[in-house]
């Protein structure tokens, strides 16, 4: 394919910039761009039909480029060439690879690193493999096609006119302000349904922060960057399948040994829905193991009173550091989230509806102390209280006056002078 019959196509977008050297759409100069060592050069071509520009992405895995597909049309008899904006990633980990400018082609460093490249180029193809299969999700950026050149592999991605979740915070903190919260919660549902989609198939993201999903223009949220995915096989992880994002990394990917499941999107979903929110990147989960400064989103200052408690227990309960204390599945933090009106939370009336229930039943409990009060004064005495109650009558004082107290023996017969008044033995008080 000849470089120089695409002279008049800016590489910065794509369209027609005519012959001037910098785009009148975008503003890309080609002359003010430096070659780099480790890119592919602007108009090079891949599997005869993509056209490379500018570089859009670059990580530890691989190099992303803006591109274009040309198709040669047939209408009428005619040949007609169209081209589609594409984006492409290419697989080139830096840290075991390096590449000859005078061919583009990728070589493996000596050593064990050959062995982990071949096996990384293997998982990132399979990983394209999968992922299109994923073409009818809405919010699952297309994969349009993959295949291996320059001895490494290529994946051919849909290219999203929009702005990633990064760009949209960082323009609002510039600002002093914050997304509300209705409307990060709308832009993360659906990148929960598509969590849920590629989990069903045993695969993850593994690389979740606010860098990779894209907002289309018609605000139609889109997870992008499978290339730092794995193809889950057994209970199997390698060094390579590492992937660091500092403050949306969670505890196991700091270790070729920690075991990766839907927890680990958990955590960096909810990483970056806690950065939409406050617009702080929540500390290294590594650090926070040993000294956790992670403030809670309803206490940071610059948050609007949006966040209720339940909500806010959510997404701490999402970055739990240890993975065995946090979300299991996708669908129990958006459960979670979902609830948004805590039983114990102080709603609107909820506090007059305390206390007039506490009224009724501190009336209730006052209602049966009275009844149980009349009950009792109006039960019928007893024998015992009848007799208590009973008056001495003169003649009863008169009998009792009379007597006298004798000790009678064999042999005579002793009257015992009285110890005490008439009165007193009478009254029952005489000792």
């Amino acid at each position: 394919m000849n470089k120089d019959q695409y002279q008049n196509i800016c590489m910065g977008c794509m369209a027609d910039k005519g012959s001037t050297s910098a785009c009148q759409h975008c503003g890309f100069d080609e002359t003010k761009q430096k070659k780099h060592p480790s890119y592919l050069g602007l108009r090079d071509s891949l599997n005869n039909k993509y056209v490379i520009g500018k570089v859009i992405g670059h990580g530890g895995f691989g190099i992303t480029y803006l591109a274009f597909e040309k198709e040669i049309i047939n209408i009428q008899g005619f040949e007609k060439e169209l081209f589609k904006k594409v984006a492409i990633k290419e697989y080139f980990p830096s840290a075991l690879a390096s590449r000859d400018s005078s061919d583009q082609t990728i070589y493996p460093l000596k050593g064990n690193q050959e062995e982990f490249f071949k096996e990384g180029l293997d998982f990132f193809i399979e990983e394209a493999r999968h992922v299109a299969q994923f073409s009818d999700h809405p919010n699952i950026v297309n994969i349009y096609d993959f295949f291996e050149e320059n001895a490494t592999g290529y994946m051919v991605m849909e290219y999203i006119e929009g702005e990633n979740i990064k760009s949209m915070v960082d323009n609002l903190v510039k600002s002093n302000e914050r997304m509300p919260y209705q409307e990060a919660k709308t832009l993360l549902i659906p990148i929960l349904s598509a969590l849920k989609y590629i989990h069903s198939n045993n695969l993850y993201h593994r690389d979740i922060s606010p860098h990779n999903i894209i907002v289309r223009r018609d605000k139609t949220p889109v997870l992008i960057d499978f290339g730092a995915a794995r193809y889950i096989i057994g209970e199997q992880s390698r060094s390579l399948d590492v992937v660091l994002k500092p403050g949306f990394s969670p505890y196991e990917s700091f270790t070729s040994k920690g075991k990766i499941g839907p927890w680990t999107d958990v955590y960096g979903i909810g990483a970056t829905f806690y950065y939409m929110l406050t617009g702080i990147v929540p500390p290294q989960a590594i650090d926070r193991l040993y000294h956790d400064e992670l403030q809670q989103p309803s206490n940071i200052k610059t948050i609007k009173k949006e966040i209720n408690k339940n909500v806010n227990n959510a997404i701490l309960h999402s970055l739990s550091v240890k993975m065995v204390d946090r979300y299991k599945t996708v669908d129990e933090f958006e459960e979670g989230l979902l609830n948004e009106i805590p039983e114990n939370s102080d709603i609107p009336g909820s506090r007059n509806k305390k206390i007039i229930i506490s009224l009724i039943v501190c009336f209730i409990f006052l209602l049966s102390a009275i009844f149980g009060f009349l009950n009792y004064m109006n039960a019928p005495p007893s024998n015992d209280t009848l007799n208590l109650k009973k008056p001495f009558f003169q003649d009863e004082i008169e009998t009792k006056l009379n007597r006298t107290t004798t000790t009678t023996t064999t042999t005579t017969t002793t009257t015992i002078p009285k110890q005490c008044s008439d009165r007193d033995e009478v009254l029952g008080i005489c000792k």
